[in-house]
Protein backbone atom coordinates (compact mmCIF):
# COMPACT_ATOMS: atom_id res chain seq x y z
CA UNK A 1 0.00 0.00 0.00
CA UNK A 2 2.84 2.51 0.91
CA UNK A 3 3.80 2.61 -3.33
CA UNK A 4 0.76 4.92 -3.91
CA UNK A 5 0.40 8.10 -4.08
CA UNK A 6 -1.43 10.07 -1.61
CA UNK A 7 -4.25 10.35 -3.91
CA UNK A 8 -4.76 6.40 -4.72
CA UNK A 9 -4.23 6.08 -0.63
CA UNK A 10 -7.21 8.22 -0.63
CA UNK A 11 -9.51 6.85 -2.75
CA UNK A 12 -8.54 3.75 -0.78
CA UNK A 13 -9.49 5.16 1.97
CA UNK A 14 -12.81 6.06 0.75
CA UNK A 15 -13.85 2.72 -0.41
CA UNK A 16 -13.27 1.05 2.65
CA UNK A 17 -15.04 4.03 4.51
CA UNK A 18 -17.77 3.02 2.34
CA UNK A 19 -18.12 -0.32 3.16
CA UNK A 20 -17.69 0.22 7.26
CA UNK A 21 -14.06 -1.39 7.29
CA UNK A 22 -12.77 0.25 10.03
CA UNK A 23 -9.47 -2.28 10.52
CA UNK A 24 -8.45 -1.19 7.00
CA UNK A 25 -9.08 2.41 7.28
CA UNK A 26 -7.35 2.99 10.25
CA UNK A 27 -4.35 1.78 8.48
CA UNK A 28 -4.66 3.76 5.66
CA UNK A 29 -4.90 6.69 7.62
CA UNK A 30 -2.12 6.07 9.37
CA UNK A 31 0.35 5.77 6.19
CA UNK A 32 -1.70 9.04 5.14
CA UNK A 33 -0.72 10.85 8.22
CA UNK A 34 3.08 9.61 7.93
CA UNK A 35 3.71 11.58 4.38
CA UNK A 36 4.78 14.90 4.69
CA UNK A 37 2.56 17.86 3.92
CA UNK A 38 -0.60 15.22 4.05
CA UNK A 39 -2.29 18.37 5.56
CA UNK A 40 -2.04 20.53 2.36
CA UNK A 41 -4.00 17.79 0.60
CA UNK A 42 -7.39 18.65 -0.27
CA UNK A 43 -9.03 16.34 -2.62
CA UNK A 44 -12.85 16.63 -3.65
CA UNK A 45 -12.73 20.40 -2.78
CA UNK A 46 -14.37 21.17 -6.62
CA UNK A 47 -16.74 18.90 -6.04
CA UNK A 48 -17.16 19.99 -2.43
CA UNK A 49 -17.99 23.64 -4.20
CA UNK A 50 -21.05 22.36 -5.80
CA UNK A 51 -23.69 23.02 -3.22
CA UNK A 52 -26.91 23.24 -5.03
CA UNK A 53 -29.37 25.82 -4.89
CA UNK A 54 -32.02 23.72 -3.51
CA UNK A 55 -29.83 23.12 -0.29
CA UNK A 56 -28.40 26.30 0.56
CA UNK A 57 -31.99 27.48 0.82
CA UNK A 58 -33.15 24.59 2.79
CA UNK A 59 -30.67 25.50 5.29
CA UNK A 60 -31.05 29.05 5.04
CA UNK A 61 -34.94 28.64 5.69
CA UNK A 62 -33.10 26.32 8.59
CA UNK A 63 -31.82 28.86 10.19
CA UNK A 64 -34.70 31.38 10.03
CA UNK A 65 -37.08 28.94 11.51
CA UNK A 66 -34.14 27.92 14.69
CA UNK A 67 -32.41 31.49 14.64
CA UNK A 68 -34.73 33.96 13.70
CA UNK A 69 -34.14 36.70 10.55
CA UNK A 70 -30.77 37.97 10.62
CA UNK A 71 -31.19 41.00 8.15
CA UNK A 72 -27.18 40.55 6.73
CA UNK A 73 -27.85 36.36 6.14
CA UNK A 74 -27.88 36.17 2.37
CA UNK A 75 -27.63 32.65 0.12
CA UNK A 76 -24.15 34.07 -0.50
CA UNK A 77 -23.49 33.88 2.90
CA UNK A 78 -24.89 30.92 3.86
CA UNK A 79 -23.11 28.88 1.31
CA UNK A 80 -20.21 30.54 2.02
CA UNK A 81 -20.41 29.41 5.50
CA UNK A 82 -21.17 26.02 4.51
CA UNK A 83 -18.12 26.01 2.51
CA UNK A 84 -16.04 27.36 5.28
CA UNK A 85 -17.07 24.37 7.78
CA UNK A 86 -16.23 21.79 5.11
CA UNK A 87 -12.86 23.06 4.25
CA UNK A 88 -11.52 24.02 7.62
CA UNK A 89 -12.03 19.87 8.58
CA UNK A 90 -9.47 17.35 8.44
CA UNK A 91 -9.49 14.90 5.71
CA UNK A 92 -10.81 12.39 7.76
CA UNK A 93 -13.59 13.94 9.50
CA UNK A 94 -16.89 12.44 8.84
CA UNK A 95 -18.92 15.70 7.99
CA UNK A 96 -16.25 15.67 5.21
CA UNK A 97 -16.34 12.19 4.24
CA UNK A 98 -20.09 11.90 4.24
CA UNK A 99 -20.80 15.11 1.95
CA UNK A 100 -17.82 13.34 -0.37
CA UNK A 101 -19.43 9.69 -0.37
CA UNK A 102 -23.09 11.02 -0.67
CA UNK A 103 -23.27 14.30 -1.21
CA UNK A 104 -24.75 17.22 0.39
CA UNK A 105 -28.29 16.09 -0.91
CA UNK A 106 -27.73 13.05 1.91
CA UNK A 107 -25.90 14.90 4.29
CA UNK A 108 -27.76 14.67 7.26
CA UNK A 109 -27.36 18.54 7.76
CA UNK A 110 -29.78 18.31 10.41
CA UNK A 111 -27.22 17.28 12.61
CA UNK A 112 -26.63 19.20 15.45
CA UNK A 113 -23.01 19.98 15.54
CA UNK A 114 -22.58 20.69 11.63
CA UNK A 115 -25.66 23.18 12.28
CA UNK A 116 -24.35 24.92 14.82
CA UNK A 117 -20.77 24.78 13.47
CA UNK A 118 -22.15 25.77 10.11
CA UNK A 119 -23.97 29.13 12.13
CA UNK A 120 -20.85 29.86 13.93
CA UNK A 121 -18.96 30.36 10.21
CA UNK A 122 -22.13 32.49 8.89
CA UNK A 123 -21.94 34.66 11.98
CA UNK A 124 -18.45 35.06 11.73
CA UNK A 125 -18.83 36.35 8.29
CA UNK A 126 -21.71 38.79 9.23
CA UNK A 127 -19.83 40.18 12.21
CA UNK A 128 -21.89 38.05 14.20
CA UNK A 129 -23.82 38.98 17.40
CA UNK A 130 -23.90 42.37 17.83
Amino acid sequence: MSNKSIEQLYDDYLSYTKVSDHENCEKIQEIIESIDGYEDYHPYNDELDKITNKIVIDYFNYLIDYYGWHGDWTLNIVREGMLNFLKGRDLFDIDRLDIIIFGWEKHALGDTNPRSEIYEEIMGLTGGYR
